[in-house]
């Protein structure tokens, strides 16, 4: 039974490729998993029966195409097969030259087809070894995986040929390729069950091959639940201006379509054109970059060169310096004025003529850390580290400009109120014993201690940080210490007793106590 070590920094992908099928009884036996090429190495020198490797392409560390090359050099007999994303292809190409077998996307991982592939590789391997892996990779096994590997650029061979063979409906002749993207399709899978959703699914899937079938323009394959991808040829045009019309004239029904059955907007980018299929990889490539430029324009968009082009100035571009109002405004809690500097910098930002998303985002990233900084610095808001990796997380999930800016736009109405609310309904002496406990709770800090810095009686104190606050003195020192431990825990490696003592607490098994207290399981199960 051939023995097969999974490869995939995500433990999700790691867990559902265990939970495809039931493995044994095909044939296949999964001895182990890594979450890098450094940890797949170390898998391979201790356990010489491994016979696949089922590897990622993009991982930290060490990526799957180095992993492919140091297994080329240690084990050239090893049957390697790639996971990919859509936009992986640079690193497919090159994972073909080193030797891989195949790839499979990852968003169409279907456990009948990849135990077959398995079984084919490995009766192969029994039958030509020791004969070079790469030459397998001409085999194409359907009409998805030829059309993929067309659009990736390491379909081998006769590519004419095997359009023919397959009886693919396109023609090197006036090629494009389009992206089509679902808008707010998390917004569906958060509404629907995924019986709704996987119908959903299947009738965009049908939608796109009708109007493909009603125009006679070519192949459809899909990416993910929410991608498509479109290789068109338009034969009969002849001359710029109808080739220009009869794109257009699809697209435009093609969105129609589905806006009238589905109720769905879709964004769409569509690439120049080109007369052979060698240049579909690099027509790919472009449609992928119109279609992130939905960030710019819209959801619901039809994205040429045309469009693309307006973005094609690159300045030097920064936030700093263009932050200093909308600072200032925070600071007078003028909401008014935080609203009208937050649409002055959008505007900005678009005529700074940005590339695409990572742009975007970087700029907006920057905002948003000089926002967090300032808070900070002048006392109006915690170091709330979890807080704002949850609002750049946040951020990252937005599909356009006009999302990102009235998401802060949210979240800094949201702390002004919250300001407003803090200082309304808090004296000042017990605003200053909760600074001074955000800002010392590593130390040892008793009521007597605070009630001496503030100058009142614990008695006093107490009663006040009850009444003001809703909580004891020692319930809010504790909880801003297991806080903190949290934060400790998932974001470094530190040992749980450098924890305990970097939060205030001396005894390890003390804090241990107190942590399971609060947050109902131990410092290494929340770890873990």
């Amino acid at each position: 039974m051939p023995n097969l070590l999974i490869v995939d920094d995500e433990p999700l992908i790691r867990m559902s490729i265990r939970a495809l099928g039931d493995w044994d009884s095909c044939g296949f036996r999964i001895v182990g998993e890594a979450s890098n090429g450094l940890e797949a190495l170390e898998w391979l020198s201790d356990s010489p029966d491994i016979d696949i490797v089922l590897a990622d392409v993009n991982m930290p560390k060490m990526n799957g195409i180095e992993l492919l090359g140091e297994i080329k050099n240690r084990r050239p007999d090893l049957v390697v097969l790639m996971l990919s994303g859509f936009k992986d292809y640079e690193f497919v190409r090159e994972a073909f030259r080193l030797g891989a077998r195949d790839y499979v996307l990852k968003s169409n991982m279907n456990f009948e087809a990849l135990v077959a592939q398995l079984g084919s590789f490995m009766k192969e391997k029994q039958r030509l070894e020791p004969a070079n892996p790469s030459e397998s990779s001409t085999l194409v096994p359907d009409k998805s995986k030829a059309l993929e590997k067309l659009l990736f650029g390491v379909l081998k061979g006769d590519v004419t040929q095997t359009v023919q063979e397959l009886g693919l409906r396109i023609k090197a002749r006036n090629l494009a390729v389009a992206l089509l993207c679902i808008d707010d399709f998390r917004m569906l899978q958060d509404k629907f069950d995924p019986v709704i959703l996987m119908n959903i699914v299947d009738s965009s899937h049908q939608l796109i091959n009708q109007k493909l079938n009603e125009f006679k323009l070519g192949e459809c394959l899909a990416l993910s639940q929410d991608r498509y991808a479109l290789i068109l040829h338009f034969p009969d045009a002849h001359g710029e201006s109808a080739l220009l019309q009869q794109r257009a004239m699809f697209f435009q029904q093609l969105q129609s379509a589905f806006a009238r059955m589905l109720n769905l907007s879709v964004t769409i980018g569509v690439s120049s054109f080109k007369q052979d299929f060698g240049a579909l990889h690099s027509l790919y490539q472009q449609a992928l970059k119109f279609a992130d430029l939905k960030l710019l324009y819209g959801k619901g968009s039809l994205i040429t060169e045309n469009e693309a082009r307006q973005m094609e100035v690159i300045s030097d571009f920064t936030i700093f310096g263009r932050e200093k109002k909308l600072l200032q405004a925070i600071e007078r809690m003028d909401e008014g004025a935080v609203k009208a500097e937050l649409q002055l910098i959008m505007k900005d930002i678009i005529r700074s003529r940005p590339t695409g998303s990572s742009n975007v985002h970087g700029l907006y990233y920057e905002l948003l850390y000089l926002i967090f900084t300032f808070l900070r610095d002048k006392g109006f808001g915690t170091d709330d580290t979890i807080g704002q990796r949850n609002a750049f997380h946040a951020l990252n999930r937005m599909d356009t400009i006009h999302e990102i800016n009235g998401y802060i736009e949210q979240l800094l109405l949201k702390h002004m109120s919250d300001m407003k609310t803090y200082n309304e309904g808090t004296s000042s002496k017990i605003k200053k014993a909760i600074d001074y406990i955000r800002a010392h709770y590593a130390e040892e800090i008793t009521l007597r201690s605070l009630s001496e810095h503030l100058q009142l009686s614990e008695n006093h104190l107490s009663r006040m940080f009850t009444k003001e606050t809703g909580e004891s003195f020692i319930s809010c020192l504790t909880r801003t210490r297991i806080q903190k431990a949290k934060e400790l825990l998932k974001q470094s490696d530190l040992p749980i007793g450098e924890i305990s003592e970097a939060i205030g607490y001396a005894n390890q098994e003390h804090f241990s106590r107190v942590f399971k207290k609060v947050e109902g399981q131990s410092p290494s199960a929340y770890r873990n």
